[in-house]
């Protein structure tokens, strides 16, 4: 720790720093802002910490997210780097966005019947998320929508919000998360998901 008053800094080193990564502030050697990000996420205490900050480094529009992919690459040994490469794949929108199998494999684990699958596209024709429909006990549909790292942005976040509230009014049950609760089996949406299918009580129309 650094003797800093009423400041907890824990230190951590690594001896791993090609040529491309450094730059010099003042005389000082320092690392690229995609690096720092990466170990900043490579050394967090847990998921959700680590997503925190990859998202922070994007919406701050402090790095693209193919210059944060490409550092997690070049690093094999770092902390959660399959979930890194995932996120950065959201982030980037492309075609290795959040897959059905993935979602798939997600309703396996958890013991759910397999949805009906459809990726969403953009006006560039590329996948930005998925929207899965369930039938519930009760004959009920309601659905699922997983969105990747294009729905950072405001003005997707405000056009998804004015479809939901479209949904409700209509009497429909739509169920939202971000792709990193799918990842990383969030306990909630776990939860969300079983009482849907479960509860005649939960909203669900035909």
């Amino acid at each position: 720790m650094l003797p800093l008053p009423g400041v907890e800094v824990v230190i951590h080193t690594t001896r791993r720093f090609p040529e491309s990564d450094v730059r010099f502030a003042d005389d000082l050697p320092v690392t690229l802002p995609a690096r720092a990000i990466v170990d900043a996420a490579g050394w967090s205490p847990d998921e959700l910490t680590m997503a925190r900050l990859l998202v922070a480094g994007v919406q701050q529009c402090r790095v693209p997210p193919g210059w944060l992919k490409d550092k997690v690459l070049e690093q094999p040994r770092i902390r959660r780097r399959q979930l890194m490469l995932l996120l950065c794949n959201d982030f980037e929108g492309g075609a290795e966005a959040l897959s059905e199998v993935e979602f798939l494999a997600f309703c396996r684990r958890h013991g759910f019947p397999r949805p009906k699958l459809q990726s969403r596209l953009d006006s560039a024709g590329r996948r930005r998320y998925l929207d899965a429909e369930f039938r519930s006990a009760n004959g009920g549909v309601f659905r699922v929508e997983i969105d990747g790292g294009i729905h950072l942005k405001l003005e997707v976040r405000a056009r998804d919000d004015i479809k939901d509230n479209d949904a409700r009014l209509d009497g429909n049950l739509v169920l939202r998360y971000a792709s990193y609760s799918i990842y990383t089996d969030a306990p909630d949406a776990i939860r969300q998901i079983r009482r849907g299918l479960t509860d005649p009580s939960a909203g669900l129309s035909g």
